[in-house]
């Protein structure tokens, strides 16, 4: 039948390790002294090299990764804000234009040029009446 898989603790893979990184043995001669592939011996030496073993270095990986979470949300939530501040500048400066009164010099926007003034339309009645059109080529000129 199927053969049971070894688990190790992280005291057994940190033992095997710190000898690895002694080399004072080869790789081979350290696998088989404790009966496990040279593979393992390698990688448990490159994730002891990386801090893998460490419960320590494990908790301020995921305090790392939380904050760099909670980081990219600020950045979104500031975008969103700057957006936001910017639609309300815009629609503010909007309200505060002056009104053009006719004229070649009415409604100048910072003295460079004119702001277009607004047709005068005439008001439409309540039921619908005449489409907008029709009213402007009725208008005299």
């Amino acid at each position: 039948m199927g053969r049971n898989r070894k688990t190790f603790t992280d005291s057994f893979k940190k033992e095997v390790a710190l000898e690895a990184l002694k080399e004072r043995n080869t790789v081979n001669e350290i696998a088989a002294k404790y009966g496990i592939s040279a593979s393992l011996v390698s990688s448990w030496k490159k994730e002891f090299l990386s801090g893998g073993f460490s419960k320590e270095v494990k908790q301020l990986k995921k305090e790392l990764a939380e904050a760099q979470q909670r980081i990219e949300e600020s950045y979104k939530e500031l975008g969103k804000t700057r957006m936001e501040n910017e639609i309300l500048k815009k629609k503010r400066i909007y309200r505060n234009r002056p009104l053009c009164t006719g004229g070649p010099t009415a409604g100048k926007a910072d003295g460079k040029g004119e702001i277009p003034h607004p047709v005068d339309l005439p008001a439409m009645p309540a039921s619908g009446g005449l489409p907008l059109l029709l009213l402007l080529l009725e208008r005299p000129p």
